[in-house]
């Protein structure tokens, strides 16, 4: 900072009339509009970067949302069919066990179906209608449906084991339903009731 007098014709008067005055260097003027220009630009790149992170965090965000709703989405279709395959296979027993109680055992019923062999139920067209066992797989809208019938062994005891002595008025119910690569299995046992 320079100091310029008031009054330069009388120097005894130089303490009296002092006011000082600002003088400014012109190169450093030029400085200090860089400088601010600098701020200036400084802070336009700052607000881009920011940007930039605003944009990635949100991009971040909907793709985790996005990864959340689509396993949602396959863990709810894997449910509905998992229930609807369910359905199918408590229906193939209850038909099963429905037709065991319409037939005689050893002349029509269980005990004359060739064991290891897979079978279907199906509605008859009597009046009420009647459950029957057909050879084979059935097809329902993209589920495949059996129903096996095995021997049934029994131990001293009389208990169901692995092997042992047959029970000839005991039958081992195997229910399967597949889809996709899917499959659900439920393992019914049903005897002569009639005995």
């Amino acid at each position: 900072m320079q100091i310029h007098w008031k009054n330069n014709k009388n120097p005894s008067l130089l303490l009296r009339n002092f006011v000082p005055r600002p003088v400014r260097n012109k190169n450093l003027a030029c400085s200090e509009n860089l400088v601010s220009r600098c701020a200036r630009n400084n802070k336009k790149g700052s607000l881009a970067i920011e940007l930039l992170l605003v944009i990635a965090i949100i991009n971040i965000a909907l793709v985790s949302l996005l990864g959340l709703a689509s396993f949602s989405l396959r863990s709810s279709t894997l449910l509905k069919e998992s229930s609807r395959a369910n359905s199918l296979t408590q229906e193939a027993l209850e038909a099963v066990r429905n037709f065991r109680d319409g037939t005689i055992w050893a002349t029509d019923g269980l005990g004359v179906f060739s064991l290891d062999t897979a079978y279907h139920p199906e509605k008859t067209i009597d009046t009420p209608p009647k459950w029957s066992l057909i050879t084979g797989e059935e097809t329902i809208n993209g589920f495949s449906r059996k129903v096996v019938i095995k021997k049934v062994f029994r131990d001293v005891n009389g208990n169901i084991a692995g092997s042992g002595t047959e029970d000839p008025d005991a039958r081992k119910i195997i229910a399967t339903v597949t889809w996709k690569d899917k499959k659900v299995e439920i393992v019914n046992y049903l005897t002569n009731w009639r005995q």
